[in-house]
């Protein structure tokens, strides 16, 4: 699943932008690193700027492979938050555990464990694997 190698990103420092384990990602780079490092083929798009455009995150989630799926999230969903007062779809991390923690990274953080409830009132939406295939 795909956060069995997003587990080996943990203590990654943020960076914009980044996509090199160990020396630095953002919350789009812990996804994109970890989907290659399962053989996913990923068209990455690193030409946005602080704020990704409106609906980036999800576009390119059901561009990969992922459908958006009811709640609650499980183990290996991607989960697109809202942020800037729900104004804007720009932050995303990887459930993982049983469903109760995700990894991510936030600017001026490492990537990290945190518990899913400290996010859940900007959870925006939920997004699994089609198939089984890269699990």
């Amino acid at each position: 699943m795909i956060d069995a190698p997003a587990k080996t990103f943990l203590g990654t420092p943020f960076r914009h932008q980044g996509r090199t384990p160990g020396l630095g990602l953002d919350c789009v780079g812990v996804v994109v690193c970890a989907l290659q490092a399962l053989g996913v083929p990923v068209n990455d798009r690193r030409t946005y700027k602080s704020v990704p455009p409106k609906s980036m995150l999800s576009e390119n989630a059901l561009r990969h492979g992922f459908t958006e799926v009811k709640k609650p999230p499980q183990r290996g969903d991607i989960l697109l938050f809202w942020m800037r007062n729900k104004r804007l779809v720009i932050h995303c991390g990887i459930c993982t555990g049983s469903g109760h923690q995700m990894i991510h990274v936030e600017a001026g953080r490492r990537v990290e464990f945190v518990p899913l409830r400290l996010w859940l009132p900007q959870l925006s939406s939920v997004y699994r694997m089609e198939s089984d295939r890269w699990q």
